[in-house]
């Protein structure tokens, strides 16, 4: 295995002169309801690295609900601009979540004939679905494979042989074994930033230009690594950690200083740049690594910074070196207010002290917290969903609540023992189902009918909402209401079942001052361009791609 990784890390870099060379080679890169897609800008860096032309099509972004499937004229406007680049090969990412639109797009593409590759989260949980519709299937990480499949085409050659590709031939499918883990990451190029030969479909409308990567950005979203060391059933990690398994470690990390180099670019490109933060699952995991990136970030970097933390990583030590790099907010998963249900449903070892411990510390140094929930787990009770509610009550406040709603990503742990005990279908899978394309977060609209439950979500929000402003020059975060109050409404439970909308009053109260405080934000930043973008959103971002037909 040492020297296939070997002779993957040696392809992967571009060491030569001919590597580099200009080729005539077109590959568009398709992503859905992702504007900032990590997949497709660096696959697109790999590619351009090694002189091939690259155009790229955002279809759709993503928002945190009820995001719409594409209309007719969306289709009609990516097909003619697919046929108008004329590519040689043409690469599609996909979560499960949109694997459907996927597929029909693919279909309204088999009269370009060139091949297609169905890549993304998709394709790796699901190739059986995907190779259904499309010419290739990439199983595993698409960097190595789509490079050399690029090669292969581009130089004549038969491609069949290419490992983490599956591959329709005559009739049959030949299905590679997978690469090894690359394990040496800074190989792969930083995001492709560039404005150039990149679209946008949205609101009925197609335009020309990076949708995402602009001289507007001001929350910067990098990754240091690859992989997760925890393996909790409702996540894919559960299934990876079995599907690579003697393919090296899952878990593998950057070089603190090609992060930093990164992050030095991102910051030259981006002046209105006032977040960076990790998108790592967990940022915390080696101490060593940790004080060397936080040195020289504070040095060389130094914008206020965010990061997604596990409970058991959360200690004075940790939460102190990051609030050197001015650390403002934590993304923490908690899943579960119930001990039992995070224990023997999810496999995740935190007990009910330790995430109370890691909201206090979070409360000393001063940095706001947004705690992650799971609803709509048909193994829960109201009574384990109260416990949440007791739990809550437990921590410091303010804080922010992410209440997600269940989605069965396939092959899962969880996923699979809830088939085999026949308590969801396969038609509530991702990848079947649409849940996720509306209902991503549990949506108090949804809820709101059903009164045995929807006061603890009810409560949940109330117990979320902060009176937050945020400038360069304030940081101000205050609880909506206050904690007596809350305790005040829990103990009389039983008539907020009867009465719920008392409680969507609360809630109505709770979502206005939060917008009052984003407003107090934007006017005491002076940030005028922010204001117009929210009011005019996409509308005025890029030119008319066929403006000139």
């Amino acid at each position: 295995m040492l020297e296939e990784l070997e002779t993957i890390q040696d392809f992967l870099a571009v060491n030569s002169d001919e590597k580099r060379a200009k080729k005539d080679f077109h590959v568009v890169l398709i992503c859905f309801y992702s504007f900032n897609s990590f997949g497709s800008h660096t696959i697109s860096s790999v590619l351009k690295s090694h002189g091939f032309k690259v155009s790229h099509i955002f279809f759709k972004n993503y928002f945190v609900d009820n995001m719409d499937l594409p209309t007719e004229a969306e289709y009609k406007h990516a097909v003619k601009l697919i046929n108008k680049l004329k590519p040689d090969l043409i690469g599609i990412g996909s979560m499960s979540t949109f694997a459907p639109i996927t597929v029909e797009l693919i279909e309204r593409l088999k009269g370009i004939g060139k091949p297609v590759v169905f890549g993304g989260s998709h394709a790796i949980y699901n190739p059986d679905h995907a190779i259904k519709y499309a010419d290739i299937v990439c199983v595993g990480e698409g960097e190595a494979p789509i490079l050399k499949l690029a090669y292969k085409l581009y130089n004549g050659q038969e491609y069949d042989n290419i490992r983490n590709l599956w591959i329709k031939k005559n009739g049959s499918v030949i299905k590679n074994e997978l690469y090894p883990l690359l394990q040496n990451l800074d190989l792969i190029p930083f995001p492709d930033f560039s404005n150039e030969n990149k679209y946008f479909i949205e609101n009925n409308n197609l335009r020309i230009g990076e949708p995402y990567y602009t001289n507007t950005l001001s929350w910067y979203n990098f990754m240091s690594g690859r992989g997760c060391p925890f393996i909790c059933t409702y996540c894919c990690n559960s299934y990876l950690i079995k599907y690579y398994k003697n393919k090296g470690s899952m878990l593998r990390r950057r070089t603190v200083d090609n992060v930093i180099n990164e992050l030095k670019i991102a910051k030259s490109m981006f002046p209105k740049l006032s977040v960076i933060s990790s998108n790592d699952e967990v940022f915390v995991l080696d101490r060593e690594w940790l004080v060397d990136f936080c040195e020289k970030y504070k040095n060389e970097i130094d914008v206020p910074f965010h990061c997604d933390i596990h409970p058991s990583k959360v200690s004075d030590e940790t939460i102190n070196i990051l609030k050197k790099i001015r650390l403002k907010t934590v993304t923490m998963g908690v899943q579960a207010g119930s001990e039992k249900v995070r224990k023997e449903i999810y496999k995740r070892h935190t007990s009910d002290n330790m995430i109370i411990k890691a909201g206090k510390v979070f409360k000393k140094y001063n940095v706001f917290p947004s705690y992650d929930f799971i609803f709509d787990n048909p193994l829960e009770t109201i009574e384990t969903l109260e416990d949440s509610l007791t739990l809550l009550l437990r921590l410091p406040r303010p804080f922010r609540t992410n209440t997600y709603s269940m989605q069965y990503h396939p092959k899962t742990e969880l996923t699979s023992y809830l088939l085999e005990k026949g308590i969801i279908k396969d038609d509530e899978i991702d990848g079947c189902s649409l849940k996720g394309l509306k209902q991503w977060h549990v949506r108090l609209q949804t809820q709101y009918k059903c009164g045995e439950s929807y006061y603890i979500y009810a409560l949940f929000k109330i117990f979320s909402y902060s009176f937050v402003v945020v400038t360069p020059r304030i940081n101000l975060r205050v609880s909506v209401f206050p904690t007596f109050i809350i305790k005040i409404i829990i103990k009389n439970k039983t008539i907020l079942k009867r009465k719920i909308f008392f409680l969507k009053v609360l809630c109505d109260i709770g979502e206005n001052i939060e917008k009052l405080g984003r407003l107090f934000s934007v006017l005491l930043s002076l940030n005028f361009s922010k204001i117009f973008e929210k009011l005019f959103h996409l509308q005025n971002r890029g030119k008319n791609a066929f403006s000139n037909d």
